[in-house]
């Protein structure tokens, strides 16, 4: 017998790995699949050989088959090396087995540490949600696992479709998102930005909300629920969506009801906010306070949750790109179902979710949804280099084993030097285009070629033209490396989804964009991990190889744009900024002090709203000059690069302590599309509090209205007006905890803390409370006295501000404006008066916009005096 459909879920359980398979009906049906897991041992050179090792292995009761075979043993080796492939009996007694055989101390083991079902999924060369045909087993139809039912057996899957395809047809998916309701949140009625407090485990369940976001537009929901729990909602694309609300007479009958909906609705993926830390283990709690526990249940097969629950070992928290984060010590695996919780530490890299980019990169890590999700971007990176290192007959060990060759002083000088940066010019600059190198360091691995098994290889010491720039290193031209072949794939779909994103209509884009962003992760880690110390294919050269090459090929962009009659702005490792030396106005700092402004060149387009053709006609011009430039940097460089946006005017912001020096990345811009693109600024910061951010996005709305760097001089006493209200606002004492509260990540334990910063002050108000708060959490305070020589009056919990009257410290709370209103202008605000012919020309209006560029040469003559 043989049915069609999709991977939804896969598990390990017992002797068999367990698959949910979506048919295109909808129907989804459980099946078992006999699986015996592999791995890989290298008798110790001096103790055993081959043949006694295969003598050893094959007395172990649970290891069913021993095979001698050949496989690369270390990355840097170029020849294969004979060795023993090991199979056991089931996936059950799979670590048993690697443990006794590592106690007699007589093998290297490999490709033992790779999850079950990343395993089995590499073997049959099969992917999550990938669609298949399975052919069932006759003889042995159906085995019984759970009371009262029995699930077929698979007899062999057959893949028909490629993970390489970029347009392929997903399963009719039915999504839900479970929202809990407790006397602390049950009245937040907003769904898109619930109430996100830790609810304690005696504060009873009130209700429970269930959002139906896909897949029951056709379903009758009449009959589930009453109509007073129903309410509609809509949608970012209009779409309308149903929010029931679980809410009976009692706690039992509310947990009843919310297993018996989970049953009826039968979705096949829910989302939850902290699902894993606080919602289900807060379920659990209840059930088993009233005694209930058998009668909640989330999984297909109907087993209670406390059966679905995992704890994990190991620290609850990981160091990622310079911030502490924190992963919950319990994760929920349901069974037949996907569970994402969009809070975890792995879905920061699928905001909201995310289903789309959550699928494309299953599908080409061969990762289990519900493990992607629990696991940092890097871990599908590594799946996928295990997969390639399979595919090559590489061996991959329980640790990195490929040690740094040795370097002399002048190597290490020239080598470890990063990527390379163009200084930032402070100020304000009209018509400017941003330059982006398409994943460059990606490109860079995969176009020359650097992976550790390529790096310095054997077989290309004397070959021409493949030698590291600045470098004594040189890369392997025979053969592709395990790093350039694992991202070929992403990098492919990732360039090409990014174009459907721009192209096609909203709601396509938008998933297409999704999709793009996910990919994107896993290439901007792929440098890190390259050099990563623990990464099992990390090599320090390879990572300094791909520096070396950067630092060349910006080099090359800068000479070039020169010849182009460009001018560098500024260049950090990966994208320019490039202002072209026809047209280059700009207001920069005075050389004589740089707290005022002096306008530069001449602008000739000053107001919004009036003629636009000769704008259009120089924006064209000035596009496919950019064109022009990029596609001979292309050839030259073998890295894409375009223009990636266009500024009516960007800025470049200069250090609040040392103005004279600029800060490599804090800026913000204005398309002449009208979008806004910030950077290092409050508006981007976590710690910021809400009156500072909502403040600053005003200043920048007003500032956005201008056509050009003339009509941003006269907009910025409106914006020094906006900032002498938000200053009598925070004076009136009117404003809410919202406003008010700063969110920072705590970094280390409470009793670690040395300094009292407000972070650790928050912690131990916490922890007095009884709530001990973990490295990588959030606390959330407001400044009550920044100035008090007691620290216990420095800063309030949000919780607490109206304990405290609503006090809070007005000094403090009115610095953090300036410094927002500071951060944003690359000169002395202070300066800023309503009369603009004081503090600099207002040229606008001297200038006739209905004339051609031609003839306003003449009157540039007669403003000379107002430019440098």
């Amino acid at each position: 017998m043989m049915i069609t459909g999709w991977i939804l879920s896969i598990n390990s359980r017992g002797e068999y790995i367990e698959l949910w398979i979506k048919k295109r009906d909808g129907e989804v049906v459980p099946a078992f699949y006999h699986y015996q897991p592999s791995f890989y041992v290298h008798p110790k050179e001096g103790i055993i050989n081959t043949e006694q090792g295969e003598y050893i292995l094959k007395k172990h009761k649970h290891i069913t088959k021993v095979k001698k075979c050949k496989r690369y043993v270390y990355v840097t080796e170029h020849k294969k090396k004979e060795v023993i492939q090991v199979w056991v009996k089931s996936p059950l007694c799979f670590r048993k087995v690697v443990d006794d055989i590592k106690q007699t101390d007589y093998f290297d083991l490999y490709n033992i540490d790779i999850p079950i079902t990343q395993k089995f999924l590499y073997e049959q060369d099969l992917f999550p949600i990938s669609y298949c045909e399975f052919e069932l087993d006759e003889e042995n139809p159906s085995i019984s696992y759970i009371a009262e039912e029995t699930w077929p057996i698979i007899k062999r899957i057959i893949l028909k479709e490629s993970n390489e395809a970029i347009f392929y047809k997903l399963p009719p998916f039915r999504i839900i998102q479970l929202y809990l309701g407790t006397f602390g949140n049950e009245e937040r009625s907003n769904l898109k930005k619930p109430l996100y407090r830790r609810p304690m485990y005696n504060e009873p369940l009130i209700s429970c909300k269930i959002r139906l976001i896909e897949g029951y537009q056709d379903k009758k929901i009449e009959n589930l629920i009453p109509p007073w729990q129903r309410e509609n909602s809509i949608n970012d694309f209009g779409d309308e969506e149903i929010i029931l609300t679980v809410k009976e007479e009692c706690e039992i009958e509310t947990i009843s009801k919310l297993s018996k909906l989970m049953k009826q609705l039968d979705p096949d993926i829910i989302l939850t906010n902290h699902g894993d830390e606080y919602f289900f283990p807060y379920l659990l709690a209840r059930a088993s306070f009233c005694g209930c526990q058998r009668d909640l249940y989330l999984s297909r097969d109907q087993r209670p949750l406390k059966t679905n629950r995992f704890h994990i070992s190991g620290d609850n928290k990981y160091f990622s790109y310079g911030v502490v984060r924190h992963r919950s010590p319990d994760q929920f695996y349901l069974r037949g179902r996907i569970h994402i919780d969009t809070r975890t530490y792995g879905s920061l890299h699928f905001k909201d979710g995310n289903i789309w980019g959550v699928v494309e990169v299953a599908r080409i890590s061969r990762v289990p949804i519900q493990r992607l999700v629990r696991i940092t971007i890097g871990g599908a990176l590594q799946s996928i280099q295990f997969y390639v290192a399979k595919e090559k007959g590489y061996l991959v060990p329980p640790e990195k084993k490929n040690s740094e060759d040795f370097q002399s002083t002048i190597t290490l000088l020239n080598a470890d030097r990063g990527g390379h940066i163009f200084e930032p010019k402070i100020g304000v600059f009209e018509r400017v285009g941003e330059f982006d190198f398409t994943s460059m360091y990606p490109m860079i691995m995969v176009n020359y070629n650097i992976s550790p098994d390529t790096i310095n290889c054997d077989c290309c010491k004397h070959e021409e033209n493949n030698h590291i720039p600045g470098l004594p290193f040189y890369t392997c031209k025979k053969r592709t490396g395990i790093i350039p072949q694992s991202l070929k794939l992403p990098l492919r779909k990732r360039i090409i989804y990014k174009k459907f994103s721009k192209k096609l209509p909203k709601k396509q884009a938008y998933i297409f964009d999704k999709m793009n962003q996910a990919l994107k992760w896993i290439l901007v880690v792929s440098f890190g991990y390259l050099g990563f110390r623990n990464a099992r294919f990390g090599r320090v050269e390879g990572h300094q190889s791909v520096c070396a090459y950067s630092r060349e090929i910006i080099l090359q962009t800068r000479d070039m744009a020169h010849q182009k009659g460009f001018e560098v702005l500024h260049g950090i490792v990966d994208s320019m900024w490039l202002q072209h030396q026809d047209f280059h106005p700009a207001i920069i700092p005075d050389p004589n002090d740089e707290n005022r402004p002096t306008i530069k060149g001449i602008s000739h387009f000053t107001k919004s709203g009036l003629k636009s053709e000769i704008l259009e006609r120089e924006l064209k011009k000035f596009r496919e000059h950019s064109n022009k430039f990029a596609e001979e940097m292309k050839t030259k460089i073998k890295i894409p690069i375009g223009l990636d946006a266009l500024y009516k005017f960007i800025v470049f912001l200069p250090s609040r302590q040392h103005p004279q020096i600029p800060v490599l990345n804090h800026y913000w811009g204005v398309t002449y599309e009208g979008k806004i693109k910030v950077r290092g600024i409050e508006l981007r910061r976590r710690d910021a509090p809400k009156i500072v951010k909502r403040f600053q996005k005003e200043i920048i709305d007003i500032l956005a209205e201008s056509s050009g760097i003339c009509e941003f001089m006269e907009k910025l006493s409106v914006a020094k007006r906006k900032y002498d209200e938000y200053q009598r606002l925070i004076d009136s004492g009117h404003l809410s905890a919202v406003d008010l509260v700063i969110k920072n990540i705590v970094s280390r334990k409470t009793n670690e803390y040395k300094v009292k910063s407000y972070q650790a002050l928050a912690s131990e108000r916490l922890l007095a409370k009884g709530i001990d708060v973990e490295p990588g959490q959030k606390v959330e305070y407001i400044i009550k006295d920044a100035s008090s020589k007691n620290p216990n009056n420095k800063i309030i919990l949000r919780s607490e501000f109206e304990k405290y009257n609503r006090a809070f410290d007005k000094e403090k709370y009115k610095e953090l404006l300036e410094r927002s209103f500071q951060n944003i202008i690359p000169f002395d605000y202070s300066k800023i008066t309503d009369d603009l012919d004081s503090w600099t020309p207002n040229i606008s209006k001297n200038l006739n916009l209905d004339n051609d560029l031609d003839s306003l040469k003449p009157l540039k003559s007669g403003l000379d005096k107002y430019f440098i």
